[in-house]
């Protein structure tokens, strides 16, 4: 995969609200122990808003084995725990399965984050695939 990229200089980015979360690393211990938790705790407080949480990672999981693990993590991990505050949360939780070296999972993401034009992406994965998740997306 080759990328090329250009940013537009800083004084001409628009500052925009995200629409979108996007978690690379999703299945991982980084996400279990600190990420999953904190996203519920923005969805505690009212400040994620409608925004659909798109977790990718290479684990053979649809989107409710994503939900499952994203509840145990929370529950193992978090700061309390309220049903309510999950499901609403679990309705936009959403899962993308694939290597990120391969444009599959990239069509898949567009797919997830159709209508969504400014998403915010995490990146909890070895930084050695930091290059390829770049240029895909």
């Amino acid at each position: 995969m080759t990328c090329t990229t250009s940013l537009p200089p800083r004084s001409e980015a628009r500052q925009t609200r995200s629409d979108a979360l996007v978690l690379f690393g999703a299945s991982g211990d980084l996400a279990r122990k600190k990420l999953l938790p904190a996203v519920y705790r923005l969805e505690a407080n009212g400040v994620l808003g409608e925004v659909p949480v798109v977790g990718v990672a290479s684990s053979p999981w649809d989107d409710d084995e994503l939900r499952a693990y994203a509840r145990d993590s929370i529950q193992r991990w978090g700061r309390g725990f309220d049903d309510e505050v999950f499901a609403t949360l679990a309705r936009r939780l959403c899962y993308v399965q694939g290597d990120y070296r391969h444009d599959e999972v990239y069509d898949q993401l567009a797919a997830r984050l159709s209508g969504h034009h400014c998403p915010l992406v995490y990146l909890a994965i070895p930084p050695e695939l930091f290059d390829d998740v770049i240029c895909g997306l």
